[in-house]
């Protein structure tokens, strides 16, 4: 993965209160937003670190209670998933349908 210890170091400067826009990290360091979110996600599942979200921003979580609000914003964005994906699956249980048409 490459970038990741760039965009920690700039992460870990944001806190809750100052957190920071994926568009500021990828105009800084000249990469996408599809980049960022792949590096956050490398980040938070395989070196387990506390980097939270909101409608603000990205940052750097200093105790559990702030990460709180990220994940129920993740679990609630599981649970629509699933859903969708349910409903596409259930579009084309009846009599084995492989067309919608």
């Amino acid at each position: 993965m490459k970038n990741w210890r760039i965009v920690l170091n700039e992460i870990k400067r944001h806190t809750q209160e100052n957190p920071i826009l994926s568009k500021h990290i990828e105009q800084k360091w000249f990469i996408s937003g599809t980049q960022v979110r792949e590096i956050i996600h490398y980040l938070r599942v395989h070196k387990n670190e506390p980097i939270c979200s909101d409608s603000k921003g990205y940052f750097y979580a200093r105790n559990k209670q702030e990460c709180q609000h990220t994940i129920a914003q993740l679990r609630s964005r599981m649970i629509k998933i699933s859903q969708v994906a349910k409903a596409m699956e259930d579009m084309f249980m009846e009599d084995n349908q492989e067309v919608i048409f």
